[in-house]
């Protein structure tokens, strides 16, 4: 059975690919003082919440930049 090509509803694909904007030195820099410093997690006594954190920045400053 063949399927019927469906047409897109967001609009987002008409627009054509978006630029992805990745994340400068100092972004980097920003998300290991906010683990670090904020958050007050030690990557040696923690590995796993210190990575977790870490990570949370990054996705939500790559969010951010990208919507």
């Amino acid at each position: 059975m063949k399927q019927e090509p469906v047409e897109c509803i967001c609009g987002l694909c008409k627009l054509g690919k978006r630029e992805w904007i990745g994340l400068a030195d100092q972004d980097v820099h920003d998300a290991f003082n906010f683990v670090e410093l904020v958050k007050h997690l030690d990557f040696d006594r923690n590995r796993e919440a210190w990575c977790e954190a870490f990570a949370a920045y990054i996705e939500s400053k790559l969010k951010d930049k990208n919507t």
